[in-house]
């Protein structure tokens, strides 16, 4: 199964991880395994980087 990575040193928008967290729920199934809820938690321990639109 193919992951997206959730890089530490990059900046991405909000919409950015909502789809990335879609995606990974969607192949899931709705039931994460071990390994895809430490990816959930990566990508939500994100959310103080998100850089605002203009």
């Amino acid at each position: 199964m193919s992951r997206s990575p959730c890089p530490s040193d990059s900046v991405r928008t909000p919409a950015v991880v909502n789809k990335e967290i879609r995606d990974l729920w969607q192949r899931s199934g709705g039931c994460l395994s071990p390994e895809d809820e430490e990816h959930y938690q990566r990508c939500m321990s994100m959310d103080h980087e998100f850089r605002p639109t203009a």
